[in-house]
């Protein structure tokens, strides 16, 4: 199996675990749900990252395995769009969301949207 193609179908089964726990938290009010929905949506976008350094020809050894890793490559290989993706997925999900524990569970679902059309964006490039 390509490298990137897996690396999308692992992003998408994050994203829709990510998708599940912070709708279950918006129903239920239950605030862990959404905590855990952050964090594997922060995830799901770091993993679609991957495929798309892996589509840019970064072979999969040289993948980076650090935040510091990810934010050197995502400035290197991402356009525009994709660094502000990862800005925001970044302060919303990861920080705000995961590490305050203070999601907005609106905000975490519009940036989720955003993550769920990379991943696409990424799966109909490697077609």
């Amino acid at each position: 199996m390509n490298p990137a193609i897996k690396h999308i179908e692992e992003a998408k089964k994050y994203y829709q675990i990510a998708l599940e726990e912070i709708e279950k938290s918006k129903g239920n009010g239950k605030i862990e749900y959404a905590v855990d929905g952050c964090d594997k949506g922060w995830l799901a976008l770091n993993i679609a990252l991957s495929a798309m350094f892996l589509q840019k020809g970064i072979k999969e050894e040289e993948l980076p395995k650090t935040y510091r890793g990810t934010r050197f490559f995502v400035t290197k290989y991402g356009d525009k769009n994709v660094k502000n993706l990862f800005n925001y997925t970044r302060d919303v999900l990861h920080v705000n969301g995961f590490w305050d524990r203070d999601p907005e569970i609106d905000r975490a679902l519009e940036v989720l949207d955003d993550v769920k059309i990379f991943i696409e964006t990424l799966e109909k490039q490697n077609k």
